[in-house]
């Protein structure tokens, strides 16, 4: 207990406290705002403009923030350097026949100095768009700084909650965390109803996940952090509103920690998603190695869900779909079909770290 509260500086305690991070509209509001319209601060998404006008007077606030000095709108030059290309400004200093060279706030400065606006026949030039003022960039850096502090603060006690493998108070905390947001999240997924019944039981194999494909002598309450680890960064990993820092906290935990088969796939050539990750970098191998984890469960809570189906007349087996992408393992292989009766031919995915393949339903056509 003292170890966990040496490495993350929290109490393991059964006494847990929830504590939801709390989201400012206004601040909200003022992002939305920076490079629109006035007339587009909600183009083509009803749905949105009407969530923010249930909780606050919208045309009030943005004169509440051009009043304090939070948005401005955008002059001339600032178009200039922030609605144009470097090759439209360097077609429109052509027609006066000026050196076209220089980066792009030098050919800001050659159009602004040389041309009036009315000059300027592409109607971005005469835009009217809300600029975020430094004072204005302030308050948002300002309140992700506070809303960070408190979402860590919140994601430490979903761990907690998990150490102590009370599964349903977390699912029930983090999903009514999601479902205060006001706006959609994962593809409109109504997080009132709580997490789907797949994503619980990944949550519950990486609590329980064996890790011995690492081949790495852990402690009794290095494994259990571990494993805490990879449960709470399963109901986390959609990072809407920060990442959870999972191979951070993993170093913390053991900095020496290593993987064999993650080494192994890093030495040979590695393909797929990490095709291009550094062998050397601990930060990397934790990446592939979180991920692999992440699959394994994922897939196994997939064919469990899909042997539910074996007594439905219009389902024939099970099809192992190869990810043949990046890929020079599968980019060979062909999608292959299981009968239920082949279920113990069926083989083991991930192959190897970064796999993508999965399996979907076989159903007759």
């Amino acid at each position: 207990m003292n170890y966990l509260k040496k490495i993350f500086g929290i109490s393991i305690s059964e006494n847990i406290q929830i504590h939801y991070p709390k989201w400012d509209f206004k601040v909200l509001l003022l992002k939305r705002l920076s490079r629109a319209s006035p007339q587009d601060v909600f183009a083509g998404n009803k749905f949105v403009q009407g969530k923010y006008e249930e909780i606050l007077d919208v045309n009030k606030e943005i004169q509440n923030f051009i009043r304090n000095g939070y948005i401005s709108i955008s002059d001339y030059k600032e178009n200039l350097q922030n609605e144009f290309t470097v090759k439209e400004l360097q077609e429109i200093i052509k027609t006066k026949s000026l050196k076209i060279s220089g980066r792009k706030i030098e050919l800001v400065e050659r159009v602004f100095q040389n041309f009036d606006q009315e000059e300027i026949l592409n109607p971005k030039a005469n835009l009217k768009k809300y600029v975020l003022t430094e004072k204005g960039k302030n308050i948002i850096k300002e309140d992700k700084q506070r809303f960070n502090k408190e979402l860590e603060y919140f994601q430490n006690e979903v761990f907690k909650l998990l150490y102590n493998f009370k599964f349903e108070e977390a699912f029930k905390s983090v999903s009514d965390f999601y479902a205060l947001y006001p706006f959609p999240l994962g593809m409109n997924t109504d997080w009132k109803r709580g997490f789907a019944p797949i994503s619980k039981e990944q949550t519950k194999q990486l609590r329980n996940i064996d890790l011995d494909f690492c081949q790495y002598n852990f402690k009794a309450d290095v494994l259990n952090l571990i494993r805490t680890e990879l449960a709470t960064y399963s109901l986390f990993q959609l990072n809407y509103f920060g990442k959870y820092e999972v191979e951070q906290r993993l170093l913390n935990i053991d900095s020496q920690f290593e993987c064999a088969l993650v080494n192994s796939f890093l030495k040979d050539s590695p393909t797929g998603v990490f095709r291009n990750y550094n062998p050397s970098n601990n930060i990397n191998k934790l990446e592939i190695f979180v991920h692999y984890c992440i699959n394994i469960v994922y897939n196994k809570a997939t064919l469990k869900k899909l042997l539910e189906l074996r007594d439905n007349e219009y389902v024939q087996g099970i099809t192992l779909v190869s990810n043949k992408v990046n890929c020079k393992y599968c980019e060979n292989t062909t999608d292959e079909n299981y009968f239920w009766k082949q279920l113990n031919e069926i083989p083991f995915i991930p192959k190897y770290p970064g796999c993508l393949c999965y399996y979907v339903m076989w159903r007759e056509k």
